[in-house]
């Protein structure tokens, strides 16, 4: 419980990263991050883009479509 609520912190207050919300599969917090000019190319530390670590952790098909469109 203490982690979710530790997440919604950061999804609220905007400090979560594009690769954060895909790692959560929050496609609402995706969304909002695009459009707010995210880079969906970005690489993380393991120089995985967004996309990538949304087939890594396996998350559903409305994310990777979120982040293809």
């Amino acid at each position: 419980e203490k982690r979710s609520e530790t997440h919604n912190h950061h999804l609220q207050t905007h400090q979560c990263t594009l690769h954060c919300a895909v790692r959560h599969g929050s496609v609402e917090e995706i969304r909002a991050l695009i459009n707010r000019k995210a880079d969906v190319n970005e690489l993380d530390q393991d120089a995985c883009s967004p996309l990538v670590c949304a087939v890594f952790h396996n998350r559903p098909s409305e994310v990777l479509q979120t982040l293809l469109d």
